[in-house]
C-alpha cells in the first residue's frame, strides 16, 4: 500500500498528487540490483518527484554486518541463500557508490538540484504536514505536503539506471 502525498504552496496556487509508482534498479556489472530511492522536490522540474537515494558507505557497510551476523534474517525471512543473495547486492551497491562521481539525481529529469522530504512514517491522516521550503517559478516558498490517502498499486513500473543514476 503506497501513501498518496498531496504538495501545496498555497499562495501560488500550486497543488500536485504523487504516488510513487516505479521501482528504480542499478544496472552493475551485468545484474540488477534495486536502487534505493526517495521522495524529493525537484527545483528543475518544479514539483514532487522521484529522486535517488544515495546511501553513505557507513550505512552499506552497517547494513552488510547485519546481513551477515543474522541480525536480519528473522524480520526479513532469510535463510542462508537468500542472505548471501542479499550480501552480494549489498557488495555491489557498496562498489557502485564508492565509484560514483556525482550527487543523487531527480529520477524524472536527471537533474542534482532536489531537496530530499523526509517521508512520514505510518498511514496516519493527522500527520501533520512536512513543511518544506523549496525553490518555485520566481522565488522561494513553504511547500506544504500532506498525506491525502493511500493507493493499492498492483504493479509497480521499472527503470533501469547505469552506475551514475541515468536511465540505461
Amino acid at each position: 500500500m503506497a501513501m498518496i502525498l498531496t504538495g501545496k504552496i498555497s499562495e501560488q496556487g500550486f497543488e500536485q498528487d504523487y504516488v510513487p509508482n516505479t521501482e528504480y534498479f542499478y544496472s552493475v556489472s551485468g545484474k540488477e540490483i534495486k536502487a534505493p530511492s526517495t521522495i524529493v522536490w525537484c527545483n528543475d522540474c518544479q514539483k514532487l518527484c522521484d529522486g535517488e537515494l544515495l546511501p553513505s558507505l557507513a550505512a552499506i557497510n552497517d547494513r552488510m554486518e547485519r546481513f551477515r551476523s543474522g541480525a536480519l534474517d528473522e524480520v526479513l525471512g532469510l535463510d542462508g541463500v537468500k542472505r548471501n543473495s542479499e550480501i552480494s547486492e549489498m557488495e555491489l551497491l557498496r562498489n557502485l557508490r564508492k565509484a560514483r562521481k556525482s550527487e543523487a539525481k531527480c529520477l524524472v529529469c536527471g537533474g542534482s538540484s532536489i531537496t530530499e522530504v523526509d517521508e512520514p512514517e505510518g498511514y496516519s491522516p493527522e500527520y501533520p504536514p512536512i513543511k518544506l521550503t523549496v525553490k518555485y517559478m520566481n522565488g522561494e516558498h513553504q511547500l506544504l505536503i500532506y498525506i491525502s490517502g493511500h493507493a493499492n498499486l498492483k504493479s509497480m513500473g521499472k527503470v533501469v539506471l547505469n552506475e551514475e543514476g541515468q536511465i540505461a
